[in-house]
């Protein structure tokens, strides 16, 4: 009995990650939740009056500049694209017009709450591995198509077309264009814009309601902090053993074959 006991092996493969490599795998998802929230506020603001669309398309340039100065010279499809919404954005005020604000306000919150589920929020370990996989750069298109339907719905409600128009081209790249942006940043510049984002939302929803603004501060904190710890605790628990019972693992080429997959 004592041979075979001596060939348990308790986690021999397993190796606990640091509580700091933690914190960093929830850049995404707490980069993602603020930049929910900053456009959120950004609507409010329009919605009321206290932000003009032309200081809107004033943080759009801004928000594009960083693209546009490595970009090469500007395709026709951005330009068609920024024309189009023009156009439309007479019709987009009333697309909703027979609907009642509450309805829309209940549609907006679980559209944006479908995006948030349906996100990419895959870290790319290098701009190489970006290269060599550019869907990395792209959003999930379900996720993409709800943020840009709550955008819609939420742009109807805008009383002047130049408002629609700048909230709609600003939802564009905000969701379309920025989560792309930012996965090419470096590890360095993925804290920063972390914070970046964070400070912004705490900042504008201040000026909305204190009780929210402290509602979504527990929740990044949560989020940043308050998982990586449970999960590490949870962790703790893990007793995974191994003996002389286990299957044989077959090789091919050198490689293990895995037959539960």
């Amino acid at each position: 009995m004592l041979p075979f006991l001596n060939e348990l092996h308790r986690n021999e493969n397993y190796e606990a990650p640091s509580l700091s490599l933690l914190i960093y795998s929830t850049l995404p998802v707490t980069q993602h939740f603020s930049s929910i929230i900053i456009f959120v506020c950004l609507f409010i603001h329009l919605y009321t009056a206290y932000l003009r669309p032309t200081h809107l398309l004033l943080l759009l340039s801004l928000v594009c500049m960083p693209s546009v100065l490595r970009a090469p010279p500007l395709s026709p499809s951005p330009v068609l694209l920024v024309v189009m919404l023009y156009l439309l954005s007479p019709a987009l005020r009333t697309l909703t017009a027979a609907t009642t604000s509450d309805s829309i306000w209940a549609l907006a919150a679980i559209l944006f709450l479908t995006n948030a589920v349906l996100a990419n929020y895959t870290l790319p370990n290098s701009i190489k591995e970006i290269k060599e996989h550019p869907s990395l750069k792209f959003p999930a298109p379900l996720s993409l198509s709800a943020a840009i339907s709550a955008s819609t719905v939420l742009a109807s409600r805008l009383e002047a077309a130049e408002q629609v128009f700048a909230f709609m081209l600003f939802s564009v790249v905000w969701f379309g264009l920025f989560p792309g942006w930012r996965r090419e940043l470096p590890a360095k510049g993925q804290i920063l814009l972390g914070v970046s984002l964070m400070l912004a939302a705490t900042y504008m929803l201040g000026r909305i309601s204190s009780s929210s603004m402290w509602i979504y501060l527990l929740s990044f904190f949560g989020l940043t902090f308050g998982a990586p710890l449970g999960l590490m605790n949870v962790m703790k628990h893990k007793n995974e053993i191994r003996g002389p019972w286990d299957e044989a693992v077959p090789k091919m080429e050198g490689r293990s074959v895995n037959w539960q997959n």
